[in-house]
Parts: structure tokens; C-alpha cells; sequence
């Protein structure tokens, strides 16, 4: 999950939730904080443990959410951690929160959180929803120009209708860039959750983890990002599909086969079959996936 601050701001803002409360002058669990900054309304909400900001998803009308932990606490001052292992400090006084360095002020308002409606997730919803894929051979570092385009995309058939459809649930790796750019580890990209909100566009969610472990790519999300998430089980069908443009050729793979879904299948352990991608690259030759419900 990567935010850099309005070009950081708004996004770190609007992505926001952690921070635990303790000591003199904390105030009670459930009260809502409002912030608009560029037209944009965010909302943080004050738990006993931790803070939930909200932002308007504007395809689905409704409001997503992200949670930061908490570091430490000075008196009124908490320090939370980013997801990209930045600090930052939220500041209260009285009925008004603030972020150091920001801009960025959150001012009390009359509300609970049952008022923020309708919500994309569910902020109580347990569990993660993974997704192992194994490929012929991914690199260390990926090379980043102006003429490279990576993709890897794991879509859930949510409808069980076996093609890509509004409703449908995608994690994915995504990288582009308009410049040339340093050579980067895959895990730098980061990695996303996104809805279909038709047969051919999506709309991202949020942010979610991503890990590679020799040639074995992890995205994860936790079910609360999304609510449909929760209904995701190893028997919702999948399309992994896979896609690099290095400036001159196109190199891509797709499981089980091109804009296919697997088919009464337990996706807990899908084999692909080797070099069978259209081009050569083989960090895009799918081997083996497999989903995990936790």
C-alpha cells in the first residue's frame, strides 16, 4: 500500500485509519471527525483502540477505508506508522485532530459511524482472502522505463457467470511509468484490490499487501476492505492472467486459458501448464496457483 503525502496528502488522508487512544484527554470510542480537502469530505472516526478515516469511493458510492497502527503516545500526540514504514503524528486538541506537517484538520462533528453509510467494507469482517501465484521465473528487480508495462491480475468470478462482469473482485500488480526509473524489486509496485463496475472497467478499492518469494507472487487482502469479499470461498472461480510489454514485444499468459475462468474447480490448488505463454518472457509463464481463505 503506498501513499505519498497530496500527492501525499489527500491520499494518505483518505486512505487513513490507527491510532490507539490512552492516557489524560482521550475522548470517548465512535465520535466523528470531518475533514474536506479539495472537495474531497473524509471522515475519522475515534475508536478506543484506533481511528477509521473514510473516503467517498465514487464508482460505487459508498465509503472505503484503511487502517494505520499506532507507534507511540505523547499526551495528545500519536504517532502511527504508514504503510510504507513512514511516522506520522496526529495531534488532538480539544474537539479538532491534525497531522504534523499536513494541512489536514479533522474537526468534530455530531455524528456516529452508523451515519457514514453505505460503507464498501466492513471494519469488524476477520480474515484475509490470498492469493498464491507461482510463476516459470520472476527477477529480482524489474527493469522501469518508459517502455515497460507490467501486469499481474487475479480476477474472482463473484456472479459465477464465467466472464468478467460489474461485481467482480480483481487483485493485482500494476507497473507504468512516463519517465525512466530506477530498477525496482516487484514488492516496491505494490499491489491493489479493484471492482469491476461494469463488463470492462474497474475502480480501485485500496491498497493491499504483496509479497514475492523466489518465483512466487502473494497478494493479500483483508476481507474487511471489501464487503463481498466475505463470500469468496476456494470455490469461486478464478482468471490469473498476466501481461509485459518490454517496448517491442508483448509477452502475456492467462490461466486457465485467454478471458477464461476456471470451472468447478477448488482453487486451493490450480497447476498451469509450463511455457505456454505468447511470448518469451517467463516471468510471465504462470506454473501453479493457488487461493487461500483465512
Amino acid at each position: 500500500m503506498s501513499k505519498k503525502l497530496f500527492s501525499g496528502l489527500v491520499l494518505l488522508v483518505v486512505f487513513i485509519t490507527g491510532c490507539e487512544d490512552g492516557g489524560n484527554g482521550s475522548s470517548a470510542s465512535g465520535e466523528v471527525y470531518r475533514s474536506t480537502v479539495a472537495d474531497i469530505t473524509m471522515y475519522l472516526v475515534k475508536k478506543s483502540d484506533h481511528f477509521l478515516i473514510y473516503r467517498k469511493q465514487s464508482k460505487f458510492d459508498c465509503y472505503v477505508f484503511i487502517q494505520f497502527d499506532i507507534v507511540s503516545q505523547n499526551g495528545n500526540t500519536y504517532t502511527i506508522e504508514d504503510t510504507d514504514g513512514g511516522l506520522i503524528d496526529f495531534n488532538r486538541d480539544g474537539n479538532m485532530y491534525s497531522i504534523s506537517g499536513t494541512p489536514l484538520e479533522f474537526t468534530r462533528t455530531n455524528q456516529d459511524e452508523s451515519d457514514i453509510t453505505p460503507k464498501c467494507g466492513n471494519p469488524q469482517a476477520k480474515g484475509n482472502i490470498s492469493v498464491a501465484i507461482t510463476y516459470q521465473q520472476l527477477p529480482d528487480t524489474i527493469r522501469r522505463s518508459v517502455d515497460d508495462i507490467y501486469e499481474w491480475k487475479v480476477t474472482f468470478d463473484m456472479d459465477n457467470d464465467m466472464q468478467t462482469s460489474a461485481g467482480d473482485v480483481v487483485l493485482m500488480v500494476k507497473s507504468s511509468t512516463p519517465e525512466d526509473a530506477p530498477d525496482v524489486p516487484i514488492e516496491e509496485i505494490g499491489a491493489k484490490l479493484s471492482v469491476y463496475f461494469d463488463n470492462n472497467g474497474y475502480s480501485s478499492i485500496g491498497d493491499v499487501s504483496l509479497a514475492v518469494e523466489g518465483n512466487t507472487m502473494f497478494i493479500s487482502s483483508p476481507k474487511s476492505l471489501y464487503t463481498t469479499l466475505e463470500s469468496i470461498t476456494t470455490q469461486t472461480q478464478i482468471n490469473i492472467s498476466t501481461f509485459y510489454y518490454d517496448g517491442q514485444t508483448s509477452h502475456s499468459d492467462e490461466l486457465p486459458g485467454y478471458g477464461q475462468f476456471t470451472s468447478v474447480m477448488d482453487t486451493s490448488d490450480v497447476p498451469d501448464t509450463v511455457n505456454d505463454q505468447s511470448g518469451t518472457a517467463t516471468l510471465v509463464d504462470i506454473t501453479h496457483a493457488s487461493v487461500t481463505i483465512d
